[in-house]
């Protein structure tokens, strides 16, 4: 997966400079690019759905946010828990 990545331009590898057995893997500035243009398109989707939707959809939206946020939280720890092995 990392080679057909490197390929395709997404990320960097090069050997550490402090120990020769690890290698550093970086996202390439093309990766970057590529993830600013998808989260902009994103917002720009969901300002317009959000701008298409009745007062009452917006407030439970807005209500139902602190539920989310800590989903968001909870779905994240999890993930870095697993990232560890």
């Amino acid at each position: 997966l990392l080679r057909d990545m490197e390929h395709a331009g997404l990320v960097t590898r090069e050997a550490s400079a402090t120990d020769r057995r690890r290698v550093e893997v970086r996202a390439s500035p093309r990766a970057l690019g590529l993830l600013e243009r998808f989260e902009r398109a994103g917002a720009a989707i969901l300002a317009e759905v959000l701008a298409g939707l009745d007062d009452a959809d917006r407030d439970a939206l807005a209500e139902a946010l602190p539920a989310l946020e800590r989903l968001r939280d909870a779905v994240q720890g999890i993930a870095r828990e697993n990232a560890r092995g």
